[in-house]
């Protein structure tokens, strides 16, 4: 029996709108299950998969079937800001938009895309671009001498990951040096804006050149 709300019920999603006219020409559905409205979502075949290697793994670590208490991705972080943090990081490094990125962590995880803007509702969507026009806004905005908060935070994440970057490149270089001192070789491999340099060294005074060639 299907236990979809009526076409004439508002639409649970908060527009207003009734469901007919609103989320009900959306690839998901509202329900009644316990006197309760919940959101009904397809799974793509990919996402039914892993929970099946999920309840392997939680049958084989546990000895029994998961229930409905235990989490679902039980070996996955389970931390709702450790999520979107390690989203965030991955976004960055394939080149996101920073107002996506922004939009994705203020709304607590929309990201609308090709393959899932038929699985939201309109009124999130609504929200999702108004806080990407909100960030807009932000970033033009001059503020006279103070600087506004979004503006101070991606200007501070640029210099830690500058420094970060630094950083790494110089650990690396340390421990090549290092191997390369104690084992007679006569070259330090070195990291250098991403390209791998081999530098040649004679005596103390090149390794001192190379030391400082940043």
């Amino acid at each position: 029996m299907d236990n979809e709300i009526s076409s004439e019920t508002l639409c649970p999603c908060g527009s207003g709108k009734t469901y007919g006219r609103c989320c009900k020409k959306k690839n998901f559905k509202f329900i009644t299950e316990n006197n309760e409205i919940k959101k009904e979502i397809p799974l793509h075949e990919e996402i039914i998969s892993l929970l099946e290697e999920q309840k392997k793994k939680f049958e084989l670590y546990y000895g029994r079937e998961p229930s409905d208490e235990d989490y679902v991705l039980s070996f996955g972080p389970v931390y709702g800001n450790e999520i979107l943090l390690n989203a965030v990081y991955f976004f960055r490094r394939e080149g996101i938009p920073e107002r996506n990125i922004y939009a994705y962590y203020k709304s607590d995880g929309l990201l609308p895309c090709s393959t899932n803007v038929d699985l939201l509702p309109e009124i999130e969507l609504q929200e999702y671009n108004s806080l990407c026009d909100e960030f807009d806004k932000a970033m033009e905005s001059t503020g006279g001498q103070s600087l506004n908060a979004i503006k101070y935070v991606l200007l501070t994440n640029s210099m830690i990951e500058d420094v970060s970057h630094h950083v790494i490149c110089a650990v690396i270089d340390t421990l090549n040096d290092y191997i390369h001192r104690h084992n007679g070789s006569e070259t330090i491999l070195g990291n250098r804006k991403g390209l791998l340099l081999v530098f040649r060294v004679k005596d103390n005074k090149d390794t001192a050149k190379y030391h400082a060639a940043d």
